[in-house]
């Protein structure tokens, strides 16, 4: 008998011991069962041939022996599950076809132990068998390393078919590990979630000032609508101020620059207006041209002729801008200090140039207030709470400074004498006025309305005091 066919005959010998052990299926659709595996019913031989074919094409020569395949075959234990569980085939392919039949199929059994898909040794033999004339006809040392390489070249249809990776939940869209809404749970890992996406009207997520949280059930950290902070009240999408009732004016429109404080839910309790416009108390409207030597009424009118039926507050000293009252006797002040903070002005030149009366006052006010000085001997303290009878303009009017008098008093006087006659204003013509601007701790400058002269005084001397109020 020829060597090839001891071979074969031997593993005949041993085919239905070991059939149980080895047998799977090619098929894909066929899957595991337990350790075991079914495999497709004996005679079906579709799909075999063309993968034999294709093999026997590629055939190396391979050798072994007898007493070897003998103690291997008894080792071969795992089951297709196991060997998918443990490593994919293609890794390790291009290791299992040996030059040598004794190695390569130690290597095939090693292998299949740690990473490889198992496969019968009885369906490579049936396979193998089918063709032997062919396979052994050249080498007895041939024809088992043909069945091992057939095993190998058929077992990479079977890998692909049963040993799949199983998916990252992740890359199949299940990020979430909790969902306010509805989820599904991936079932690879029931960890992860797919948060169901909400409907359109969860869109608000209730958070910031004004807000106290979401009402009813959220989705996805977003709800319907939202509930609001004491103060606040909801709008249909915002939580806004819960606005008193003086707060009515918009302030947009012609002749509106602004808003004036702050404002509650978008609107003002009065207005900024643009120049040329007054605010009336309700809205900005055009304002009447008040000229040079106007009169000035205190419902903020203005005539070039005195009506006696209004009360009076001032006289125009600057177009549309500035106003004066109606002067009195009074000191500076009735100390001599230094008013801190304030510039001291030591040149009539200079004093003539201050136009920052505004300024002065307050600085002095401050002062004033602070050693106790009261609105009767003080010209500036006096300004600060004036009103000349117009509502809320206290704080408003001003005691000038030598600059503003030098050149709206004195170089308007020809306009002013006569209306200030028309008024019956006595300390006008013939009067020297105090101003807001310092010579030092026991002067303070003043101007001749009727030549301008300006010159220092001491602050306890009585002189006119005339307030400016800004229209």
């Amino acid at each position: 008998m020829r060597k090839s066919e001891s071979i074969v005959s031997y593993l005949d010998s041993y085919k239905q011991s070991y059939s149980d052990l080895f047998r799977v299926s090619i098929d894909p659709r066929v899957k595991p069962v337990g350790d075991r595996k079914e495999s497709v019913p004996e005679g079906d031989e579709r799909g075999r041939k063309s993968e034999g074919d294709n093999f026997y094409k590629v055939m190396p020569r391979f050798g072994t022996n007898r007493q070897t395949i003998f103690e291997l075959m008894k080792n071969i234990k795992l089951s297709l599950r196991e060997a998918c569980l443990r490593a994919p085939w293609q890794s390790q392919q291009n290791k299992l076809i040996s030059r040598d039949a004794h190695v390569g199929f130690s290597i095939l059994l090693s292998m299949t132990k740690d990473k490889i898909i198992g496969r019968s040794l009885d369906l490579a033999y049936r396979l193998g068998g089918m063709t032997k004339d062919k396979i052994f006809s050249r080498d007895a040392h041939v024809g088992f390393s043909i069945l091992l390489s057939m095993t190998i070249f058929l077992l990479s249809s079977v890998a692909k078919a049963e040993c799949t990776p199983t998916p990252d939940c992740a890359s199949i869209g299940y990020t979430a590990t909790s969902c306010d809404g509805d989820s599904l749970k991936c079932p690879f890992d029931t960890s992860k979630l797919y948060c169901v996406p909400c409907d359109s009207s969860y869109k608000y997520d209730c958070s910031g000032t004004g807000y106290a949280s979401g009402s009813g059930t959220s989705c996805n950290g977003k709800y319907v609508s939202c509930t609001c902070s004491s103060g606040y009240e909801w709008d249909g999408s915002t939580c806004t101020l819960s606005c008193a009732a003086s707060y009515q004016y918009e302030c947009t429109g012609t002749g509106y620059s602004g808003g004036s404080g702050t404002p509650c839910g978008g609107k003002y309790q009065s207005c900024t207006c643009t120049s040329g416009y007054e605010w009336s108390g309700s809205a900005c409207v055009v304002k009447p041209d008040c000229n040079v030597g106007y009169i000035y009424y205190t419902d903020k009118t203005c005539s070039s002729s005195y009506n006696s039926s209004k009360t009076v507050a001032g006289i125009v000293v600057k177009n549309n801008a500035l106003v004066m009252s109606k002067p009195i006797l009074m000191t500076w002040s009735s100390d001599y200090d230094d008013v801190s903070d304030l510039t001291n002005i030591t040149s009539s030149s200079t004093a003539q140039a201050d136009m920052n009366g505004k300024s002065n006052t307050s600085t002095i006010v401050s002062y004033h207030t602070s050693i106790g000085e009261s609105t009767s001997t003080s010209a500036a303290l006096y300004c600060n709470s004036y009103t000349g009878g117009i509502s809320g303009t206290a704080g408003d009017w001003y005691l000038p400074a030598a600059g503003e008098l030098y050149s709206y008093v004195y170089g308007n006087y020809s306009t002013l004498n006569p209306v200030a006659t028309t008024l019956s204003w006595s300390y006008f013509d013939g009067y020297w006025f105090w101003s807001s601007s310092e010579y030092g701790g026991n002067y303070a400058w003043y101007v001749y309305a009727g030549t301008g002269s300006v010159n220092d005084d001491s602050k306890g001397n009585n002189d006119s005091v005339s307030c400016l109020l800004a229209l």
